[in-house]
């Protein structure tokens, strides 16, 4: 069965936490306790699944399906919710069940309305009857009101009780949405026949309800959204904080003094890069609100521009009015895009110029000149000046000898300097820093490729509808007619409002998909040099650890904990990569 992966990795990562916290209980070395004070296993804030829609549509058994039965949900064949109610699911992921719309009550309370202006993502529920007035206006409502277009997956739930014709049931989802409908995905599936299979004894039987649940397609939906929006990037950084401790454990554990210093330089090079890449996460978050608040500035600029002219009936005199707020908002536009490119270049370059010289403080330590000498061949570390490495040898190994991972972890550290900006002159600016060559890529995806702001595109969907005045339907109502020209402007006012929410909610929903697709470029950029580097430590620490003579169990349990953590990162990795990819409309 697939896994949801905002619970089932954040719960390994715990699992992981409290295992390395026991093993460096047992470790008698002074730093010890530091190392065991830095391990959390946390990732930032808990992430927020809130499932609203159409009441008796099967909310309640689809989070106690998800969660494989562990959540007490409440479910009944009436209306089982009318309050929200949130569920801890394992310390790790909070669970929201919203009531249903026309439920008989009115439900958008400010609860409820704070819980799906919060959710990381939004399940929203329909049965295969599909769509009624009150179901596509909460829709509607949730992805442009709330602004969660990007953030709302629609579950058919119940699928398996009424058939349809390929097709039908996306077309549904279409014509509630209009063009939104076009980025946000559908998803079939059955919780009910998931809970019967739980409850199967017979293997056969069970597998078979399950299969026809069609859960794990929810699941992996789920899991392409949150790494399609970034939001699994974080889950790495608690593993990889994880790894790079275990690291330092391993050296303060091992008996040989190269040894030591090769996996003390090894962990710093690993929480060196660990830290930059989160803070790097943590900026392009930054950017991504302030892109989205500048866009819709301008869309609401352009909504005023355009009500200050309700007076003038249609023709040329307002035409030429609607061309000129046009181009002042394709301009504004344009604008916001322009920044996102240059500040995205900035955040980059800086940071990597800092990691640059994190990695020449890496270099100036004593560990890196025991593993730069290794390399040469009249190496005697007996003689080293760093006192700390002048101790008998001959019990360990003889003097003089250089152990066989040392040409390998030799290389490692030159390549290493020189990938990450910290070798011979000003590498931090040159073309051999990998930092660089991705500052160079991002910088011409933004300048060459990123024209998200055409004019035709404004024009075409944001600009036809302000093309015919919103209150002349006043003039030609009959002098006297009071009570129908006050119903008259009442609907000239809220045509004026539905028409402004249309102006702006389109902006909203095409800079949203805008800044999503470029930060997703600009991930499969700087990822992979990463994920690299990250490899090529694991490899030197592999053959460091499988060269040593004698292991203790505690150095045992380490290695075991840093591959443990190893394969769950590899995994997410590969999956918000290709996830990424997948995501690109």
């Amino acid at each position: 069965m697939s896994d949801i992966l905002y619970h089932s990795v954040q719960q390994r990562a715990r699992l992981l936490a409290d295992r390395l916290r026991l093993a460096l209980a047992g470790i008698a070395h002074p730093q010890a306790k530091a190392l065991a004070e830095r391990v959390d296993p946390t990732a930032h804030s808990r992430p927020r699944l809130v499932f609203t829609g159409q009441y008796s549509s099967g909310k309640s058994s689809l989070i106690k399906a998800l969660t494989d039965g562990v959540a007490a949900v409440h479910i009944d064949s009436d209306i089982a919710t009318d309050v929200v109610t949130e569920y801890d699911w394992d310390g790790l992921v909070t669970l929201v069940d919203t009531p249903g719309v026309q439920a008989g009550v009115d439900r958008h309370d400010e609860l409820a309305e704070s819980a799906l202006t919060a959710a990381d993502l939004v399940l929203f529920t329909i049965t295969p009857d599909l769509f009624d007035n009150a179901g596509v206006a909460h829709l509607r409502h949730v992805v442009n009101d709330l602004q969660k277009a990007n953030q709302v997956l629609v579950v058919l739930n119940k699928c398996n009780t009424m058939a349809a014709a390929d097709g039908v049931r996306q077309a549904a989802v279409r014509e509630a949405l209009g063009e939104g409908a076009l980025h946000v995905p559908l998803v079939e599936c059955d919780a009910r026949d998931y809970l019967d299979g739980l409850d199967e004894v017979d293997i056969r039987r069970r597998e078979a309800y399950l299969g026809l649940s069609r859960l794990d397609e929810l699941r992996d939906k789920i899991n392409q959204i949150s790494a399609s929006t970034g939001d699994l990037a974080r889950y790495l950084q608690p593993l990889q904080n994880i790894r790079a401790i275990t690291m330092e454990a391993e050296a303060l554990t091992a008996t040989d003094p190269t040894e030591q210093a090769a996996l003390s330089l090894l962990a710093r090079q690993r929480a060196a890069l660990t830290a930059r890449r989160e803070r790097i996460e943590a900026n392009l978050h930054s950017l991504r609100a302030a892109f989205l608040t500048q866009s819709i500035q301008a869309a609401e600029a352009f909504a005023d521009s355009i009500e200050a002219i309700d007076d003038l009936p249609d023709g040329p005199v307002r035409d030429n009015f609607i061309g000129e707020y046009e181009a002042r908002l394709s301009n504004a536009l344009n604008g916001a895009a322009q920044r996102l490119g240059e500040e995205a270049t900035r955040l980059l370059e800086l940071q990597f110029d800092d990691l640059a010289s994190e990695v020449r403080e890496i270099e100036a330590a004593p560990h890196t000149k025991v593993i730069l000498d290794l390399g040469d061949p009249d190496h005697d570390v007996t003689a080293h000046s760093d006192v700390r490495l002048r101790r008998t040898r001959d019990s360990v190994r003889p003097s003089g000898a250089v152990p066989a991972w040392a040409p390998q972890a030799n290389t490692w550290l030159r390549i290493f300097q020189d990938q990450w900006g910290a070798g011979a002159g000003n590498m931090a600016r040159s073309s051999g820093s990998a930092g660089h060559r991705v500052v160079l890529d991002v910088g011409h995806f933004f300048g060459a490729k990123f024209k998200p702001w055409q004019a035709v595109r404004v024009a075409h969907r944001i600009g036809q509808a302000a093309k015919v005045a919103s209150v002349a339907i006043t003039v030609a109502i009959e002098v006297g007619g009071v009570i129908a020209q006050e119903r008259a402007q009442v609907d000239a006012e809220r045509r004026r409002a539905a028409r402004r929410k249309a102006l702006v909610d389109e902006v909203q929903r095409q800079a949203g998909e805008i800044v999503d697709q470029a930060l997703r470029d600009v991930r499969l950029n700087v990822d992979p040099i990463f994920t690299g580097a990250y490899a090529q430590i694991d490899k030197v620490h592999d053959d460091i650890i499988a060269a040593q003579d004698r292991r203790s169990a505690l150095s045992e349990e380490l290695e075991a904990i840093r591959a443990e953590a190893s394969t769950v990162v590899a995994g997410l990795t590969t999956q918000t990569l290709t996830e990424g990819k997948a995501g690109t409309p």
